[in-house]
């Protein structure tokens, strides 16, 4: 008897989501494209040019991973007639579609973090002693994702719960989980501190009567909760060794997107 919720039915569920998730990236993609290149604003510093060339590149890898897993999901009901059926495609861990699918995700995740934490490095005055417990924790998900591509490569028949595999997987939500809620909270922090200390000194939005400062801390809060909520749930299933971690693997990575 078939488990409730399988593999094949897992990667049929990661499409649906990644596919809802990606036309609204494509929404958000665009509208941050805009502000950068075409809102007025000229990029002329190397820091501009590398925030833009992490977007573009984030913005490419998002589209590389839906293909791959449209080619997986094709390959395993369409290409493959053999033993097994779609299961046995889903579980050869190390197909290059699989391994470039994690691989993908290890890499947007690490550009994305790498941005939060230049943010949280200019907000507090190019002070390095403020990020270096990020960028250490940065480095942590650095080695859990290199770990898990290279032993994934190497199992064969598995599964994604694989004992090989799971300290990598729990290591790496854990530790990006806990570096964005950390690097978000002290952003966060911040900018509440210099609103509170230069409050009569900031303009107010005349339709809402809250500060606009005030307004940019709330929207850092709300998008940080986004992608922490997401990985919640994410780190629930690695732990659990549940299956749902294969289409929640797939969602994260545009909550994570937008969240920037």
């Amino acid at each position: 008897m078939a488990p409730p919720f399988s593999l094949p039915l897992a990667q049929l569920v990661g499409l649906f989501m990644e596919s809802i998730l990606f036309g609204v990236f494509l929404v958000s993609f665009c509208a941050c494209i805009n502000a950068l290149v075409f809102g007025g604003r000229k990029i002329v510093t190397w820091s501009d040019r590398i925030f833009l060339g992490i977007v573009l590149a984030m913005g490419f890898i998002a589209v590389w991973n839906v293909s791959l897993l449209f080619k997986n999901i094709v390959d395993a009901f369409i290409n493959y007639t053999g033993p097994g059926g779609p299961t046995h495609v889903f579980s050869n861990l190390s197909d290059w579609v699989t391994v470039s699918r994690g691989f993908s995700y290890g890499v947007q995740t690490l550009l994305g973090d790498s941005i939060l934490i230049y943010r949280c490095w200019m907000i507090y005055l190019e002070k390095w002693l403020v990020v270096i417990f990020p960028i250490l924790m940065w480095f942590g998900i650095f080695v859990c994702v290199l770990a898990a591509c290279i032993i994934e490569s190497n199992l064969g028949q598995s599964s994604f719960t694989a004992k090989e595999l799971a300290p990598f997987g729990t290591g790496f939500v854990s530790l990006t989980l806990s570096l964005n809620i950390i690097v978000t909270s002290m952003i966060a922090f911040r900018i509440w501190q210099t609103y509170t200390h230069s409050a009569k000194y900031i303009n107010t939005d005349s339709t809402s009567g809250h500060p606009t400062m005030k307004r940019v801390m709330l929207t850092i809060i709300e998008s940080g909760a986004i992608y922490s909520t997401a990985l919640l749930v994410l780190l629930g299933a690695f732990v659990s060794k549940h299956t749902a971690n294969v289409p929640l693997t797939d969602a994260v990575c545009f909550p994570f997107i937008l969240s920037l």
